[in-house]
């Protein structure tokens, strides 16, 4: 009965040692997890390599390379250039030039100078050295020769005021054998006249214009009375001029001119005994041309060189009965008036 009494007073000390015993013999033969199966663990717990953008997660993961491009992400991670320009994400990298292009992003970046051509861009551009130049040689120049380019060509009348000396006339009359003494006097000139500008130094100008020579003559011996010749005379004038112009703009011009030309025409004599000569001859001058829209006054000074030879119809080519005249009228006054075109 002792035996009995000790014994139920060791049994709840023998159950808790039991029980201790039985839990840390449990931990000690718990069965080893293989190799293997750890790995089948850790494979299915971790996402495999080519669905690492599938998942999503909170834990830090080490991601391949090549998976990079594929993989969302707020970690910093590092892009390996061959898939930068695949790589949506929000954090700072570094863009490789091939891929700039390419590449929509709100960041800056640099811009390969291939690229900079085809950027419609607002910024302020660098325009090249040869545009500049013929910006500023078309601005420089605009209105030295804008007028002459809108108002090429010129048309107008051309009114003369000719004299003549008789110091300046030579003259040489011989009718049936017979000298005459010679005394010309010639009517101021009319006619239509033309410039058109070639560039804005030289320019052309011609006239078709009309005077008349009133010639008296006499004979030398004095056994006869003065007689009277009218020759009607059609003149055809053209040259060139030069000059410059030294006030201009879009809309007028005043530009001094020299000139320079020569002379033909036709004179239909009131006479039966001379033949209607040819008349040759050149001329010379000065003067200031003013043009306003399309109005331009064109005046000056100029002399003119006249010389007609004829014959009797019965005897020509023979100086005893021919007649001959050479004079200049000097520094006529001139003016002119036309429209542009």
């Amino acid at each position: 009965m002792f035996y009995s009494h000790r014994l139920f007073r060791l049994f709840p000390v023998a159950m808790a040692l039991f029980i201790g015993t039985s839990f840390s013999y449990a931990d000690e033969t718990a069965l080893p997890v293989s190799d293997s199966l750890q790995a089948k663990n850790l494979t299915e717990n971790s996402a495999p390599d080519s669905a690492v953008a599938k998942a999503p997660s909170d834990s830090a993961v080490t991601i391949p390379d090549s998976a990079v491009a594929k993989a969302p992400s707020d970690s910093a991670v590092t892009i390996p250039d061959s898939t930068v320009a695949k790589a949506p994400s929000d954090s700072a990298v570094t863009i490789p030039d091939s891929a700039v292009a390419k590449a929509p992003s709100d960041s800056a970046v640099t811009i390969p100078d291939s690229a900079v051509a085809k950027a419609p861009s607002d910024s302020a551009a660098t325009i090249p050295d040869s545009a500049v130049a013929k910006a500023q040689t078309d601005s420089s120049n605009a209105d030295t020769i804008l007028y002459q380019k809108r108002r090429p060509m010129g048309l107008g009348l051309i009114y003369e005021i000719t004299n003549v000396k008789a110091s300046n006339v030579e003259s040489n009359m011989r009718r049936k054998g017979k000298n005459y003494d010679v005394d010309v006097d010639i009517s101021n000139l009319i006619g239509i006249a033309s410039q058109y500008y070639i560039n804005k130094w030289i320019s052309l100008f011609g006239a078709f214009a009309y005077n008349r020579f009133d010639i008296d003559y006499t004979p030398r011996d004095k056994s006869d009375k003065e007689r009277s010749i009218t020759a009607n005379n059609l003149l055809l004038q053209g040259g060139f001029q030069i000059g410059f112009s030294f006030l201009h703009s879009q809309n007028y011009q005043i530009r001094a001119l020299g000139f320079l030309g020569g002379m033909f025409g036709y004179s239909f004599l009131n006479d039966d005994y001379y033949m209607n000569p040819l008349i040759f001859g050149y001329l010379r001058g000065i003067g200031l041309q003013v043009a306003f829209h399309r109005v331009a006054i064109f005046a000056g000074v100029r002399s003119t060189h006249y010389y007609f030879h004829t014959y009797d119809s019965s005897h020509w080519d023979n100086d005893d009965y021919g007649f001959m005249l050479d004079f200049d009228t000097m520094s006529c006054p001139f003016f002119s008036v036309g429209i542009g075109f």
